[in-house]
This record gives C-alpha cells, structure tokens and sequence, in this order.
C-alpha cells in the first residue's frame, strides 16, 4: 500500500447537497486530508441527486456509502479508515469463524450483531479491511453453513463500541491493513493479518 494514496469518504450528513458533496472532495484534495470521517448520502440521494454522487464514486480514490435503508451491504473497503459511526452501539452477539483448525486465534469472518440494529461483518480480503452490514437471515445462514467452525465470543456481549479504524500503521511494505475496534471498557478488538507483508497471510483476531 503506498502512503501516498488518499482515499476521501464524502460525510453527506454533514452537506446540503450533492454539489457541496463535490465541493468537499475538491477542499480535502487540496488540504492533503486522508479522509472525511463519516458516510451518510441518504438524504442527498432521497432528493435525486444519486447520480451526481454516482458520478463521484466513479473515482478509485472517493468513497460514497451505499444508499438505502439497511442492511445495506458492503459499507466500507479500505486500507484506512477512522469512524465513530458505531460509536454507542451495544454488542448483543458476536461470532468468529475459525478458519484455521490449526490456529486458535484465526478468524477469516467476524459478526457483531448490535441492539436495535443489524449484523455488521468483518473481514480482510486482497489488501483490504471489508466491513458489510448484513441481514439477520444473510448471517443467520452463514452461521449455519460454518457451524461446527464458529466461537461465540461471550466475553463481547453488552460491551459498547467506541471508534472503528483500519489502518497500516505507515510501516513500510505493508501489504494488509488491521481493524480495530475500540470499546468504552478500554479494550480493543483486532482483526490483523499474521504478517502484514504477506498477502496469503491468515487473518487473526485478538480481545485485549
């Protein structure tokens, strides 16, 4: 991953229209931000400016969260990233996949499912940290399919999320990104590759 790519995420909650949504790209262009915490185009779109915001998405290095009523699946494929937009949130379950029977810490798939709100997945993937929002019967059937290779992490139940980042650290040759996962009590969810240079590398999950 080079250091010198800039992803810029449009916060439309934030903007009275999809004009101002462009105008925000151009400003965080020039100033160097990497980001603009937040996505919400919802509203914009609700007022038929999708296609504008479209049109936006159609650059590699812009990031327009996908509109609609949830689930609304894939919300974020980043190598960095910093959000407080779970930040509140109440973990009611939260399920790992082991996908190593070799490695105890391994976890290719990490469900929360919030109260009051939808399941929400992460995984790493191709230099990616992927976070999907999912529907209770989507979840429900991998959950299905993957039992026998599943923990349920107990120790997460009530816990309350903080910010969710996914970041490389700027350490040199890093190939994957890690996702953290803050939580109100101080502790931290990880989802990190075994060797962040590596691109087959496993994906681990630590709780600390």
């Amino acid at each position: 991953m080079s250091a010198a790519v800039r992803v810029v995420a449009i916060d439309c909650s934030r903007v009275a229209s999809a004009a101002e949504a462009t105008a925000l790209v151009a400003e965080a262009r020039h100033a160097g931000a990497p980001l603009i915490e937040r996505h919400n185009v919802a509203a914009i779109d609700a007022r038929g400016e999708g296609a504008t915001l479209d049109a936006l998405a159609e650059d590699p290095t812009v990031r327009v969260f996908r509109r609609g009523p949830p689930p609304r699946g894939r919300l974020y494929q980043h190598e960095r990233l910093r959000t407080r937009e779970l930040e509140g949130a109440v973990i009611e379950r939260a399920v790992a996949w082991r996908s190593s029977r070799d490695d105890r810490a391994s976890c290719g798939l990490l469900w929360l499912r919030l109260r009051g709100g939808c399941w929400q997945r992460f995984f790493l993937d191709d230099g990616w940290a992927v976070w999907e929002e999912q529907s209770d019967a989507d979840t429900e059937r991998e959950l299905e399919e993957l039992a026998g290779e599943l923990e349920e992490l107990r120790g997460l139940a009530g816990a309350v999320v903080g910010v969710v980042e996914i970041t490389d650290d700027d350490l040199p040759r890093v190939v994957i990104p890690e996702l953290r996962i803050a939580l109100a009590s101080g502790a931290e969810v990880r989802l990190y590759p075994s060797d962040p240079r590596d691109p087959d590398a496993d994906t681990l999950l630590a709780i600390r």
